[in-house]
Formats: structure tokens, C-alpha cells, sequence
């Protein structure tokens, strides 16, 4: 259930950002660059968080 309320937080909140860029970035190159960018620390974010999903659940099922 975490993992995906993590993917679907970030989901949202990228196409949400993605709005407030393309309506206040005019310049097409500029656009292009910042969305990729958006895309990268959105996959990043989505990689991280399910690596601290599993290694929380690892850590608690070797202490109990």
C-alpha cells in the first residue's frame, strides 16, 4: 500500500507541476529542459522511496 501511495503521490504531483511550467516557461528549449528534469526527480524520488519502503520492512522483520 505504501508503494503505491507513493507512486501516485508523485504522479500527481508531477502533472500538477507540469501545468505551472508550461503555462509560465515560454521558451520551448527551456520547457523541454525543465520538464525532463521534472521527470528525472520524479523517478528518483519514486526509486528512493521504495528503497526506504523495503528497508524498513527488512529492518522490522529481523528484529521481531
Amino acid at each position: 500500500f505504501s508503494i503505491m501511495f507513493i507512486g501516485v503521490f508523485l504522479f500527481h504531483a508531477s502533472l500538477g507541476i507540469r501545468v505551472i511550467l508550461e503555462d509560465y516557461i515560454h521558451s520551448k528549449i527551456l520547457l523541454n529542459i525543465s520538464l525532463g528534469l521534472l521527470y528525472f526527480v520524479c523517478w528518483l524520488s519514486l526509486i528512493a522511496g521504495i528503497f526506504s519502503v523495503f528497508s524498513v520492512h527488512l529492518l522490522f522483520r529481523t528484529m521481531f
